[in-house]
């Protein structure tokens, strides 16, 4: 069940991922936020305790996302051809859908706090673990050539992830066909020819 927040912690988040994705998290001030929300400094801190606290929660925010839409997925018994099609497209969806706070979560996150970087990386390892195990098993149902797993879902997120760089919401493309252009392009480099 989605947690309801209120406005004016809402501003707050928007001014600080607009912020941190201009010009990054660390040459950003919670003065400066404060002033684009138009509060002051002091009542900023009854919605975030500090500013790492705010990227904190637009990073797991964001890693949320990208687990709602993994898990359905893996747990489906679609054949893994089609599991990867939907994962690949599901990715850049929670991608285009959270373009700021995209760019926050892959650009900023080394700012936080080492015991939240060491859940953050827990939780990096077992989402791309389910895109390796996708694809594990489509090289054992001959789906998908053999190949160096580690690799390929590494070469993977980085295309992926490099949407959010380029992908304009104004664009031709809306974001259902360029996930699917996305995993059609990753498919034809994985299949059995």
């Amino acid at each position: 069940m989605p947690v309801v927040i209120s406005s004016t912690k809402k501003q707050i988040l928007n001014a600080a991922r607009n912020f941190f994705r201009e010009r990054g998290y660390a040459a950003t001030s919670m003065r400066e936020i404060a002033k684009e929300v138009g509060v002051e400094p002091a009542s900023l801190y009854s919605h975030f305790k500090s500013k790492e606290a705010i990227l904190q929660y637009i990073c797991f925010h964001i890693a949320d996302e990208f687990f709602e839409m993994q898990e359905p997925i893996l747990n489906s018994v679609s054949n893994p051809i089609e599991k990867l099609k939907r994962l690949v497209t599901g990715h850049i969806n929670v991608i285009i859908e959270n373009l700021e706070a995209s760019s926050v979560f892959f650009n900023e996150w080394c700012y936080l706090k080492k015991s939240e970087l060491k859940k953050f990386a827990e939780m990096r390892e077992r989402y791309e673990r389910g895109f390796r195990n996708v694809i594990l098993e489509g090289i054992t149902s001959g789906d998908f050539r053999m190949m160096d797993v580690s690799f390929t879902v590494r070469l993977l997120f980085s295309v992926m992830n490099g949407i959010h760089e380029w992908y304009k919401i104004s664009g031709k493309v809306t974001p259902d066909e360029a996930g699917e252009k996305m995993s059609e392009f990753i498919l034809n480099g994985l299949a059995i020819k």
